[in-house]
């Protein structure tokens, strides 16, 4: 009988040590690293990105802004409106992601929302403290918690999109979005020290 306890309490062990961090787990963990890759000796956008990119969910982002008219392109559509997406994201919103790595920060709640979770939390500013919204998801419960959206001033990242988008779609069309995000894509800045 022992025999067969061992491995089944092997099993139990190895899937809760398998599973996926919490979503202010998720935060935390992104935060001291982009911190980290930032403050390295060497730092480029590249190496920071890389970081960042783990954490934040740029495809999700983009979708989510887009939506309804993300449901009425086809797959090469939406893969095509992602890489632009992705590349307008990311050289605007790393510089903002190394800020917020960079402050002192406590955690508040989570609040599940759907397929998402909200994790509010503090940042202590040098002109006082200022309330930080992460948004995340996960495809499934297997899944890592992926930051999509974030919130401060109450100003989300996602509805800034979303009002632009929806505006740009309905007067130029998709074909002006794309147009206008490669024409607005550039490298971000080298945030290192």
């Amino acid at each position: 009988m022992i025999k067969f306890l061992i491995p089944a309490f092997l099993i139990v062990v190895s899937s809760l040590a398998a599973a996926p961090a919490g979503p202010s787990k998720v935060v935390a963990s992104a935060n001291a690293d982009i911190k980290a890759a930032a403050n390295k000796s060497g730092a480029t956008s590249s190496s920071i990105g890389a970081v960042v990119e783990k954490y934040y969910d740029y495809k999700e982002l983009g979708k989510r802004a887009l939506g309804k008219t993300w449901a009425t392109m086809n797959n090469s559509t939406q893969e095509q409106f992602s890489e632009i997406f992705i590349k307008f994201h990311r050289s605007n919103f790393q510089p903002k992601a190394v800020e917020l790595a960079q402050m002192q920060t406590t955690f508040g709640k989570e609040v599940v929302e759907g397929d998402s979770v909200t994790v509010t939390t503090t940042v202590i500013t040098k002109t006082g403290r200022k309330k930080v919204v992460y948004k995340l998801h996960r495809e499934n419960e297997k899944k890592e918690w992926r930051i999509w959206d974030v919130i401060t001033d109450d100003d989300s990242i996602y509805r800034v999109y979303k009002d632009q988008f929806s505006t740009i779609v309905g007067k130029e069309g998709l074909d002006g979005l794309l147009a206008r995000l490669k024409k607005n894509t550039g490298q971000p800045k080298n945030q290192g020290k």
